[in-house]
């Protein structure tokens, strides 16, 4: 009886060590990959085979080519392919072959670089005759700078003039790049609908949020044929916003034209930056890649000396500071944030998962003195670029004021890919594999550090997103640039 047990008890280690075996140890295979365009044409395209978001296996494929990779029995398998003149695309696997199809980018007869576009009635209407026109001299002074210092063939456009509105412009000149001057009373934002809608687990944001105000649609050509034309605008848009006000006497729009102008003749630096970062959002890989490489300072937010919300020693005004100057000296910002929605002043706050803890807010004196001066700000917060707030209650129109050079931020509830929380991530390839505004944040950064002008980096951004998957649409969507798009950093 023993001899029999101690048999039966070897037959079931085996058996389980063989289960454990065939479930957890890595198995090499050969997967079977096909590129195509929309016609079926084959395509040579670079692929990256992921296994569970880790890269498995990259090779250059022509048309169609078999690829080994190694991955546990079960793995969630992802293949992404990039290729000149196509929008980046993922496709999601199982089995031993994957087929990819492709999106040609549209083709277009370019009769300009950059458009520099504005309704000037509207802006007599808001800011009256005097202040209009002065506006309108410092658009065309933004033009020749941009021609002189660059060597952009730019024209200002004011509307009623040739061109009745944006879209009928940009269809005639076809530019590259696109600057809107004035908030949604000089020139609507567009309204699309939440591609959130009948997505699993987010019907909750999605009836927070119907519409998404963007400016994408300004950047499509008739032409276009995408799966989703405004995830993917042919043109680098970019805005100079001034608020949801409908009167005004603010000069804001005559300051950031001259930090445009200004860039132009002097290029921003951008060789450091610091990382602002709710504790409930913070990741590993904040450390690695790109950002190891300038340097990347994570300020902890909540930091220890910040206390919640509902409490207040009177001390916050030096706390703020404290945290100001540990992001003061670098070149570019991350806000990793939470945001609030409008129509209420603007609030940037954290979590530390029991407490939510005031971190930004308009009429802070620490905050409204703050020298932002060249800084590109990335913001991955909710609302984060929302146009819908009056100029004294908007932290973007904050920024922009002291001197930034771009604003990067989301329209609505922006939706980061949470497995940075749990997973270390320290190849750039699998950060950008993740999609979301994880991975457009990471490549607006790393257009801007390989001397790509912002509006260049901000829609390479939108094309690393994938139709089909509902939280890249709404990151395409949503995510908004203020500044000039032609704006080029200097080492």
């Amino acid at each position: 009886m023993r001899l029999e047990y101690a048999a039966i008890a070897i037959v079931i280690i085996a058996a389980a060590a063989w289960l454990a075996y065939d479930n957890f140890m890595p198995r090499e295979f050969t997967v079977s990959v096909k590129l195509a365009d929309s016609q079926g044409l084959p395509i040579n395209a670079t692929v990256q085979l992921y296994a569970d978001d880790r890269l498995a296996a990259e090779a250059q494929v022509n048309g169609e080519a078999n690829v080994k990779i190694s991955a546990k029995k079960g793995a969630a398998l992802m293949a992404r392919a990039s290729a000149d003149g196509f929008i980046p695309t993922r496709a999601g696997f199982s089995g031993a072959a994957v087929k990819i199809t492709m999106q040609r980018e549209t083709a277009r007869t370019q009769k300009t670089d950059f458009v520099i576009a504005t309704g000037y009635a509207n802006l007599e209407k808001k800011y009256g005759a005097a202040l209009a026109n002065e506006i309108k001299t410092k658009i065309l002074e933004l033009a020749s700078a941009a021609q002189q210092y660059d060597g952009l063939q730019t024209q200002a456009i004011f509307l009623d003039g040739n061109y009745s509105t944006v879209g009928e412009a940009v269809n005639a000149l076809q530019p590259a790049y696109l600057l809107i001057v004035g908030g949604p009373a000089i020139v609507p934002f567009g309204e699309a609908e939440t591609p959130l809608k009948g997505a699993s687990g987010l019907g909750f944001v999605a009836m927070q949020d119907p519409t998404v105000p963007t400016d994408n649609d300004y950047g499509v050509f008739p032409a276009a044929e995408y799966d989703c034309n405004e995830c993917y605008p042919d043109v680098a848009v970019g805005r100079l916003p001034d608020g949801n006000d409908t009167k005004s006497e603010s000069r804001i729009l005559v300051d950031l034209l001259n930090y445009a102008i200004a860039a132009h003749e002097q290029k921003p630096v951008l060789d450091s930056m610091a990382s602002l970062v709710s504790k409930d959002s913070y990741g590993g890989h904040l450390h690695y890649s790109l950002y190891s490489q300038l340097g990347n300072r994570v300020v902890d937010a909540p930091p220890n000396y910040f206390r919640a919300m509902q409490a207040s020693d009177g001390r916050e005004a030096e706390r703020l500071a404290i945290m100001l100057a540990s992001l003061g000296p670098a070149s570019a910002l991350f806000l990793s944030v939470h945001g609030s929605s409008p129509p209420w002043p603007q609030v940037f706050s954290a979590s530390d998962g029991s407490n939510e803890y005031f971190l930004m807010a308009r009429g802070l004196p620490a905050l409204e003195s703050q020298n932002f001066s060249d800084k590109i700000i990335l913001a991955d917060a909710c609302y984060g670029g929302n146009p819908y707030r009056n100029e004294n209650e908007s932290l973007s129109l904050m920024f922009l004021s002291k001197g930034a050079a771009a604003f990067v931020g989301s329209t609505t509830s922006a939706l980061a890919n949470r497995k940075v929380s749990s997973h270390e991530f320290q190849d750039e390839r699998e950060l950008l594999a993740l999609g979301s505004s994880t991975a457009f944040h990471y490549a607006v950064l790393k257009g801007l550090a390989n001397g790509e002008r912002v509006g260049d980096a901000v829609k390479a951004a939108r094309r690393e997103m994938q139709f089909g998957v509902p939280a890249d649409e709404l990151t395409a969507i949503q995510y908004v640039l203020y500044g000039d798009p032609t704006l080029k950093t200097g080492a």
